[in-house]
């Protein structure tokens, strides 16, 4: 069992106090603690993963898509017909696969458009990702869809939603002036 402020391994699951730190060690702040650490991890593997498919995006080689569906883990998704197909990941962490596609607009080689599904379980996007609001995003529904959005992973914007069991996260560019749309026109033509 680990402090739920400071880290610290705690002696046994009777301690009342942190040797470390001197915080109050209550089973909710332990539940707590866990809760947290299982949330950070799946946002901190979703930044990361946006990280490298922005890296990705840039140096990658790809081929023309028209106005195409995409199916990931059995969802399906509208790839609109500005964007190139990039490549299709699988990415196999120790508690999840999380797959994504990437594309880019076809005159365009900064901004990138991700579609990536993870098996979660919850009932709402906000089981998920209960700490939404310490990390700048907010509540939205686009296209009939409840989830959040967070616009600090610019140059692009992910809007986070939970369908059939599964976390899907939706990153494109905050705006693409030479298709004349904004994130939330985009997202809307990709979900289905």
């Amino acid at each position: 069992m680990k402090c739920p402020k400071c880290g610290a391994e705690l002696d046994n699951d009777l301690t009342a106090y942190c040797s470390k730190c001197g915080t109050k060690i209550t089973s909710k702040s332990v539940s707590r603690s866990k809760k947290s650490t299982i949330n950070k991890k799946v946002v901190a593997v979703i930044v990361v993963i946006v990280i490298v498919i922005i890296c990705i995006g840039l140096f990658a080689s790809s081929s023309l898509t028209q106005d195409s569906k995409t199916t990931i883990k059995g969802l399906t998704f509208n790839v609109p017909s500005e964007f190139e197909k990039i490549n299709n990941t699988n990415v196999n962490l120790s508690f999840e696969e999380i797959s994504y596609y990437l594309y880019k607009p076809s005159n365009n080689t900064e901004d990138i458009l991700l579609i990536g599904v993870m098996d979660v379980s919850g009932n709402s996007v906000y089981d998920v990702v209960y700490d939404y609001e310490m990390k700048g995003m907010d509540k939205k529904i686009i296209d009939g869809k409840e989830g959040l959005i967070s616009n600090e992973y610019n140059p692009i914007t992910v809007f986070y939603y939970l369908e059939d069991n599964k976390l899907v996260a939706i990153g494109v560019p905050n705006y693409l002036e030479d298709i004349d749309k904004n994130y939330s026109q985009l997202i809307e033509e990709v979900i289905i």
